[in-house]
Parts: C-alpha cells; sequence; structure tokens
C-alpha cells in the first residue's frame, strides 16, 4: 500500500444511522435491490457448502470424522458460484461468504444471488465490518435474543452502500491484495510461533529427561524414553481423571459460559478468544466443563497438537467434546503435568495411537492409558517446575511479543477495511500488488461448531 489513502473530495449525509456519511456519487439502497434470494431445491448431486466464521463459503470435507449431512438432500438449497450465502444464525458473527462454486447449502442459509451492478466480494467485505454486524443482529428475530434468526424477509430492507460498479470491483481487488499481503504477514508471525513453541517443548523435554539436573542417574525406558531411574511410569489416568464433568443436558438454556474449540487452542497457549455463548444457542458439542488446574488435549485432529494448561479463567468455561479434559490428582503439581504432556515424545504417542487419515482421533480409553513418567516427591516437582520455567522464560516472552504483534496487524486491517467499503478512505488511485506464491489460508479447524448451527436453526 504504497500510495497514501485520502478521503473522498465530497460526502454527503447517508440517511441511515449506523453510517453517518458516503461519498457524493455512492447510492445508498436496501439490500432487496442488490440482491434476489435464491430457493432452488432438487440438486442432489452437488457438493455440500459451508460457511466457515474463518474462511467463508467453502466446499465441505465429507471425510474422517465430519459431522454427517442430512440423509435427505432434496432440502439442501442450490448457491450458483458468485452467490452470497449467509448461516441465518450467525451472521452477525460474520458467518458470509461467496460461493466457489455450484453447490448445496443447509436450509439454515440464505442464498442472495447478486444483481446486475454488484460485485458480491464488496458486500461480503462490508457483512463482515462491526458496524454492519451490529445492524444484522438489532434486525435479527427470535423468540428469545440467543436464537435470533436474520431471514430473507428481514435482510431485504437492510440499507448499504452502492458505489459505482466499477468502483465496487476496484474496492474489491484492492482489498483482496491487501488482506492476502496483511496475511503473508500474519502467517509469518505464526511460524514464528510455532518455532518458538518447538524450542520450548525441546527444552521442557530435556529437563524432564535428565529430571531437571537434579537425577543422578537416568535409564531408557523402552515406552517413555530417557528418565530419572527413580521416577514412577503410570498409565495417564492415573495421574488424573480424564472427562470427570460434563455439562448436564438439562442445563438452563440461559446458562453463559466461554466456549474453547480447538480453533482457539494450540500447544501451550490460545489462538484465539473463546466465544461467549448461551447454553442455548451453543453446538452440542460443548459439553467438557473446565476448572482451574485442569489441562484440554485434542483428541481429535491430533496433529494440531492442541494441548493447553487452563491454569484459571474468569468466567464459567466449557470445552468441546473433541478435547479431553484431565484433572490432575492429589500428589502431581498440574503446571508440571501439562508440560509433561507437550513434550514431542508425548505428543507423538498420542499420534500413533490415534485412527483415521484426514481427521485421526484417539479414544478416551486408549489416551487413557498411555504411559507418562514423573517424579512421586511434591518437592522434586517444584523443583524441576522452577526450573523450566526459568529456562523457557524467555521464549515465553517472544511468544507474548508476536501475539501481541498480530492482534495489532488484525485489529488495523479490520479499520482499513471498514474505512474502504464505507467510504472514509478512496482507494481508487491506490498501487495494487498481485500476491504470489504460497497459500496463504489459516488453517482451519472449526470443531464442526458451522455445521452444528446449521442443523439447529432448522425448525
Amino acid at each position: 500500500m504504497s500510495t497514501p489513502l485520502r478521503p473522498y473530495p465530497e460526502y454527503r449525509d447517508s440517511g441511515v444511522d449506523w453510517l453517518s456519511q458516503v461519498p457524493a456519487h455512492w447510492d445508498v439502497v436496501r439490500n432487496g435491490r442488490l440482491f434476489a434470494e435464491r430457493n432452488e431445491t432438487g440438486f442432489p448431486d452437488l457438493p455440500i457448502l459451508e460457511v466457515s466464521l474463518r474462511t467463508g463459503v467453502r466446499v465441505r470435507d465429507m471425510e474422517g470424522g465430519r459431522k454427517q449431512q442430512m440423509a435427505d438432500r432434496t432440502k439442501y438449497k442450490r448457491a450458483a458460484k458468485g452467490d452470497v450465502a449467509y448461516n441465518i444464525m450467525r451472521m452477525w458473527q460474520g458467518a458470509v461468504g461467496i460461493a466457489p462454486c455450484d453447490g448445496l447449502v443447509s436450509p439454515a442459509y440464505v442464498v442472495a444471488r447478486p444483481l446486475d451492478g454488484v460485485e458480491p466480494r464488496f458486500y461480503t467485505y462490508l457483512f463482515r465490518t462491526r458496524a454492519y454486524m451490529r445492524e444484522v443482529d438489532f434486525a435479527s428475530r427470535g423468540i428469545v435474543p440467543d436464537r435470533n434468526r436474520l431471514y430473507w424477509q428481514y435482510f431485504k430492507p437492510l440499507m448499504s452502500p452502492f458505489p459505482p460498479p466499477e468502483e465496487q470491483r476496484r474496492i474489491a481487488d484492492f482489498l483482496d491484495s491487501y488482506t492476502a499481503q496483511v496475511q503473508r504477514l500474519i502467517v509469518a508471525k505464526r511460524r514464528t510461533i510455532a518455532a518458538l513453541v518447538e524450542r520450548k517443548q525441546a527444552i521442557i523435554e530435556g529437563l524432564l529427561g535428565a529430571g531437571g539436573g537434579l537425577a543422578s542417574k537416568s535409564i531408557r525406558h523402552p515406552v517413555v524414553g530417557d528418565m530419572p531411574e527413580h521416577w514412577r511410569v503410570s498409565r495417564l489416568k492415573d495421574w488424573c481423571d480424564v472427562n470427570a464433568r460434563t455439562l448436564a443436558e438439562g442445563t438452563s438454556r440461559d446458562y453463559t459460559f466461554d466456549y474453547f474449540d480447538i480453533s482457539v487452542v494450540g500447544t501451550g497457549v490460545l489462538t484465539g478468544e473463546p466465544e461467549a455463548m448461551t447454553f442455548g444457542a451453543a453446538p452440542s458439542r460443548a459439553r467438557r466443563q473446565l476448572a482451574p488446574n485442569d489441562i484440554l488435549i485434542s483428541t481429535v485432529r491430533t496433529y494440531l497438537k492442541a494441548i493447553y494448561f487452563f491454569e484459571d479463567w474468569p468466567r464459567d468455561a466449557i470445552a468441546s467434546t473433541g478435547f479431553a479434559v484431565l484433572s490432575p490428582k492429589a500428589g502431581v503439581i498440574p503446571e508440571l503435568l501439562a508440560y509433561a504432556l507437550m513434550t514431542p515424545r508425548f505428543i507423538d504417542l498420542v499420534i500413533s495411537r490415534s485412527v483415521g487419515v484426514a481427521y485421526p482421533a484417539i479414544a478416551e480409553t486408549r489416551l487413557s492409558a498411555l504411559h507418562l513418567a514423573l517424579p512421586i516427591d511434591e518437592n522434586e516437582q517444584e523443583l524441576i517446575l522452577s526450573k523450566i520455567k526459568a529456562d523457557t522464560k524467555l521464549v515465553d516472552e517472544a511468544v507474548a511479543k508476536e501475539r501481541g504483534q498480530i492482534d495489532l496487524i488484525i485489529e488495523y486491517r479490520d479499520s482499513i477495511i471498514a474505512a474502504v467499503v464505507t467510504g472514509e478512505l478512496d482507494v481508487r488511485a491506490a498501487d495494487i500488488t498481485v500476491v504470489e506464491g504460497e497459500d496463504l489460508a489459516e488453517d482451519t479447524a472449526t470443531d464442526d461448531e458451522d455445521q452444528e448451527g446449521e442443523l439447529d436453526a432448522v425448525d
């Protein structure tokens, strides 16, 4: 973005509350003048499409442990390539995108066909801005707030800016280029974080294998590898309780909690913020209750190495059933156990015992039976834990710095997108860089939350 972006030379009042002004030559019109609803069924051979909160519309991968599609495809609606589709219950969160090909979408989606002069890329950028999502939330209707839905009749009257068609395309081209460059930077920083995490894991594994330098003699165990001679080797279920607490089906629909799915958990770190939701609006997988000092370990897509020490949290927290929740027993320091589970040798053990190709998973019983070596003496555990923290302090600081920079980059990116699609900044003369080369897509692990929302919305 070498050309400085400046405001348009002239503005006028937009006439709508959420948008104070627009460039003088832009119109502001109802969505019904921009899109027509497509409600076509009877195309059973087309691929299934889904809307992801992170990546827009994509073809659903039907392999592995993914949620099965409806048995009766006659209820699915056709979306033509280039149509805009959104989840009626999650549009206010940005669950909207453009169909990459002809396909079928759940009855819980609205399919909007762009009319002449409408560039769908421009409008998907607009629909994902915070201001527009607030309007969507306000316009949605339902019996209770957490089940509000944006059906076509509520989407159609919403007001949207309408630049000239060529300008829409120019803005979309600029934002495609700009967001690709930003994503390249984010991917680079996430790779740096991954390398730092691997460095931390190696340090921890070395310290545990040598007993933190406190052991007088080490041995080679056939399963757990190098370990101090006096440490105990036991099954995981002997060190902790596995999935001890489950959220009851009769829980009040108004019960509010933070939901942890695989998309927000990395190896020893959170990669995003858990979503606050009510039980009534939560996916059916939101069942694992979390308590301070619990450890989350993913039992699906185990190659993602999603493990996190849940030291504390200011609100009630629930994890997906795609995780096992480990509650350390008396006699073992929880944080030390968490570090032991994050070592490459234990993660490799989990992966080697997983079943499946596209979505490898490990059963609770098989996970519980895996072996782990730790000292029995809690004083020794404390000394080793202190050594781990001291030796990994600089790595932790570097990870925190990189994550803070990513947060700032995303915040700035979102502000630029909002300014461009609402006409605060003029990109008509801006340079547009063609971004080529490596795939810049983020990991799209979603734990099936989008698909479950689809079926919940059909009644």
